[in-house]
């Protein structure tokens, strides 16, 4: 775990096109006087092999490694320009490899591509190839094992500071094949790590193979020189030739994670703490105590400092290759918030902060403290209502009640004041209201013969009746009665019996007073039983009885005898009501004595036979060919035999409903 922690963030850079990227250095190797050849052959045992053989050159814009061994320095190099962030970086080259080794086994060992903090060799010693180089360096080598297969050929990681050195040898590599073309990348990610990603394509998106996260020894500092050659350090089977072009490299942006917020902040203040460039995944903490919530992704909110005086928080930070943390001091001072709450009456005062004050509302007052935090007085003031309360007292006429010891006999409002249980007075107020006499009055109708029952006597006189009662109020009432009687309503008739010879007799009887309602009795053999005036056609003598009503109620009946007086007739009334009422619902022919029917037909007004009957006991309903036939006036022809001779009638007979 490191103790500090610097965060850079790595562009995604493609190269599609080199004319299309913007390189801090750019080479293409058109120019061979950029370069510097080196080349030394000490013939020192026990490193010393024989003299090159091959040539390593700038021509035709390319690097070109021509038969080139490892056993002894041979190198170009040239002056960046820039010196390198010791942070990040990236670098871009091409690299094909044609042809490796020498006699029977194909082997290769090579340093492609060098950065290095001086022109030394990036690898050994220029003199002692047996001496580690005390110069700083970071080199891609394409190096196969002694014994060496496919599968270990191919691309590999050496770094170096002054004094220590490590190598992706047997670790991590990329395999690459003889006659392959590749697009490499090269990249410090971090102080300590770098990676390297090798392509198929020139636009870099076919990966052939990655080595992540390789860590590298500490203070590799200063990069500034770009080198080219083989490794001195071998035997010289190991042979290469091939070609490297396109050489770019640019400072990546660096970042420095740090954490963002107030370092002092007040017992009961909210604060927020983010995190500050950088990438990867983060993980607060803090003491226990204190309670805070993540927002967003990079950001936490603290709500409670738990009664801490100081906190430290710390962001662990985790990337593709480390994991960091991060600290941040926080001092905390107290802070003081007091809150007061007085009542006072209405209309009272009191003084809030110096300030006279009569009505409710909220004060507040900041002190300044001995600390970064001011205190903060509030004064709540509450107005507490006078309390009024009401009453009603009722009382009859001339009566007394005593309010407050004094007596009280006329209406009023009268008020007592009190202490209520706030503090504040409290007003009640006695309406007194003076209840009068309560006259009521009603009407008693009856007929004239007629009593009625008041006040639990029984009166048969008009006139008007009092009584003394209570109310609900408990005061005196006083009802009157008034007691109306009516004048009798009257029906007579000037005889007592009228003669019937069959041609109908007309009962004629005589009212006094107003009738709005006549009824007749019995109501067989009568034109109409509801009217004053009926004809009767009865079959045999008898009474019949009128009864008539007036508005009020009141009735009076009378009677009248009619006697049948003749021997032989046939007889036909001249209006029935066939409305199914049991009264007068058939039209028919009365014989008296020894009378037969012999024949009865009934016509419309328009000629048409309508009814037949050949027996006297069978009469007309009303209806033809099953229809109930209009209200109005039919002609009729009877004939009869009565002793043997024959009566013929004719007439009207009137329909009515």
């Amino acid at each position: 775990m490191k103790t500090k922690f610097l965060l850079y963030l790595s562009f995604l850079i493609q190269t599609i096109g080199l004319s299309q990227i913007t390189c801090d250095f750019f080479d293409d190797y058109s120019d061979p006087t950029d370069w510097t050849n080196v080349y030394i052959y000490p013939g020192i045992a026990p490193c010393s092999l024989d003299p090159q053989s091959g040539t390593l050159e700038v021509t035709g814009g390319q690097v070109v490694f021509t038969d080139v061994n490892d056993g002894n320095d041979t190198r170009i190099h040239r002056d960046l320009g820039i010196t390198l962030s010791n942070d990040a970086w990236t670098a871009n080259f091409d690299f094909k490899a044609t042809d490796i080794g020498e006699g029977v086994t194909p082997i290769v060992g090579h340093v492609i591509f060098a950065l290095s903090a001086g022109t030394n060799c990036p690898f050994n010693d220029s003199t002692y190839h047996c001496d580690i180089s005390d110069q700083d360096g970071i080199t891609v080598w394409y190096i196969s094992e002694y014994d060496p297969v496919a599968s270990t050929t191919g691309f590999y990681i050496y770094a170096k500071n002054g004094t220590a050195w490590v190598s992706s040898w047997g670790i991590d590599w990329v395999t690459a094949e003889v006659g392959q073309q590749y697009y490499m990348t090269l990249k410090r990610i971090a102080t300590d790590f770098v990676t390297l990603d090798v392509y198929t394509d020139p636009d870099r998106t076919v990966l052939e193979g990655s080595i992540e996260c390789f860590e590298i020894p500490d203070d590799v500092t200063d990069l500034n020189v770009l080198q080219h050659g083989n490794a001195p350090w071998g035997f010289y089977t190991r042979t290469l030739t091939g070609t490297l072009d396109n050489t770019c490299i640019f400072d990546n942006i660096t970042e420095t994670a740090y954490i963002i917020g107030p370092d002092s902040v007040c017992s009961s203040e909210i604060a927020e703490y983010s995190l500050s460039g950088g990438s990867g995944s983060i993980e607060w903490s803090l003491p226990g105590v204190v309670s805070y919530t993540e927002v967003g992704s990079n950001s936490i909110e603290i709500t409670d400092w738990g009664g801490l005086s100081f906190v430290t928080i710390s962001a662990e930070i985790t990337t593709d290759c480390e994991t960091y943390t991060i600290t941040y001091d926080v001092y905390i001072s107290e802070s003081f918030t007091i809150t007061e709450t007085f009542n006072i009456c209405e209309n009272d005062t009191i003084f809030v902060f110096g300030v006279a004050v009569s009505d409710a509302g909220i004060f507040i007052d900041t002190i300044s403290g001995i600390g970064l935090c001011d205190s903060i007085h509030t004064i709540i003031v509450n107005t507490l209502d006078t309390l009024t309360t009401a009453e009603t007292i009722s009382i009859c006429i001339n009566d007394t009640i005593f309010i407050d010891g004094a007596p009280v006999s006329d209406p009023g409002i009268y008020f007592q004041n009190y202490i209520s249980m706030n503090g504040c007075d409290s007003i009640h107020a006695i309406i007194v209201e003076t209840v009068d006499t309560i006259f009521t009055n009603e009407t008693v109708t009856i007929c004239s013969g007629q009593s009625a029952l008041i006040f639990g006597n029984i009166e048969t006189e008009a006139g008007d009746y009092t009584d003394f009662l209570y109310s609900l109020s408990g005061c005196d009432s006083i009802h009157t009665i008034s007691l109306v009687i009516q004048p009798p309503v009257d029906v007579y008739f000037t005889l007592d019996t009228v003669v019937y010879d069959g041609s109908g007799v007309v009962l004629d009887p005589y009212i006094t007073g107003t009738a709005t309602n006549v009824s007749w009795s019995p109501n067989d053999y009568l034109s109409c039983y509801d009217c004053l005036n009926p004809t009767a056609f009865p079959a045999e003598s008898g009474w019949y009885y009128i009864t008539v009503t007036d508005a009020n109620g009141c009735t009076d009946i009378d009677s009248i005898y009619i006697l049948i007086d003749f021997d032989f007739a046939i007889l036909a009334p001249n209006a029935f009501s066939p409305n199914g009422d049991g009264i007068n619902d058939e039209f028919n022919i009365f014989g008296s004595g020894e009378c037969d029917l012999i024949y009865l037909r009934i016509y419309n007004r328009w000629g048409a036979l309508i009814f037949e009957s050949i027996d006297i006991n069978i009469g007309w309903d009303g209806i033809y060919n099953n229809i109930e036939q209009e209200i109005g006036t039919y002609v009729y022809l009877a004939e009869g035999n009565c002793g043997g001779e024959t009566i013929q009638l004719t007439g009207t007979i009137t329909l009515v409903r």
